[in-house]
């Protein structure tokens, strides 16, 4: 999977972001946020290092600050995204806590409900920007992590440990730009191994202990991702795109893309001719984030929400 690390902004409370999104897959990525994804409907998966968390509608995933993740599945999400610097003035040690990755139903009780039910009216709020709508925002958000770092089970980690970690993580984000750099051409594990003047013993263990992929598998994903982008913003043959995207056997590029994506690459082509259908043409992850407009209307028909202004 290719690891992104996204830079998220925050549009109109500081250091929160609230967004509704149609998922049907997102690439591996991280960010120094915690997220918070309300289940509104359907069902997905998020694949995290050690571990995958599947949840349906009226469940609530938990991902941990800086915890590489990917999202697969179909479902629609009422996301919060907080920065880790939130609270960092009134709690240094939360950068020494490793929280688990989880679904919050499973964890916050009696509160789980009333949790969930006041996501979508915050949520309303944020998006029709009306009132104070920035203090109940960080009103919920502070109570809402509060619960989370008194019920969700962490790992207090060591400064080794913490040393440890960054240290892997630079180096990891190295690697990750060299291949996506040269990774349409040959790519030998040794060659990159021999870069960072580690082994290539050494380079695979890294790479399932940080990306929890190993490393010919993360390889030929981001292949598969350069093909699906010709194949979208190109009329070239399937052949052509195969050695273009850094694949030496067509076929065995056609047996990949099948076993990611359930189809041949012709019929993703097919299916994927119209811009509606995923208007990301620029990358392969398959969602549509609402506007704020559009989220508001859908939270108060599919909800039976008050409008913002009845808040």
């Amino acid at each position: 999977m290719s690891q992104e690390y996204e830079i998220v902004r925050y549009p109109k409370v500081r250091h929160i972001r609230v967004f509704v999104d149609e998922v049907k897959y997102r690439t591996q990525h991280l960010h120094g946020d915690y997220e918070i994804c309300f289940v509104l409907e359907g069902e997905a998966t998020f694949h995290y290092l050690g571990g995958n968390l599947t949840v349906c509608a009226g469940d609530a995933a938990f991902l941990d600050s800086n915890a590489a993740h990917s999202i697969e599945g179909s479902m629609i999400g009422l996301f919060f995204q907080i920065s880790n610097r939130f609270l960092a003035s009134y709690l240094p040690e939360l950068h020494s806590k490793s929280y688990r990755n989880c679904n919050l139903r499973e964890y916050l009780g009696e509160r789980y409900e009333e949790t969930y039910r006041e996501a979508l009216q915050i949520a309303s709020t944020y998006f029709k920007e009306e009132g104070d709508y920035r203090a109940k925002s960080i009103d919920f958000c502070l109570r809402l992590l509060s619960l989370v770092f008194v019920s969700v089970p962490h790992e207090d980690l060591k400064q080794r440990d913490l040393d440890s970690r960054r240290k892997n993580a630079e180096r990891l984000e190295r690697i990750v730009s060299y291949i996506d750099a040269h990774h349409q051409g040959p790519l030998s594990l040794d060659e990159i191994a021999s870069s960072e003047g580690i082994t290539p013993t050494h380079l695979s263990h890294l790479f399932s202990e940080g990306l929890g992929v190993r490393y010919q598998d993360y390889l030929a994903e981001k292949r598969l991702e350069t093909a699906v982008l010709l194949m979208r913003n190109s009329s070239k043959s399937i052949i052509d795109i195969s050695y273009e995207a850094g694949f030496s056997d067509p076929k065995y590029m056609t047996r990949l893309f099948k076993k990611r994506y359930g189809c041949t690459p012709k019929e993703f082509r097919k299916a994927n001719a119209a811009p509606e259908i995923y208007p990301h043409r620029d990358s392969v992850v398959l969602e549509r984030i609402y506007g704020d407009q559009e989220a508001e209307d859908y939270l108060c028909d599919k909800f039976l929400l008050a409008r913002s202004s009845e808040i």
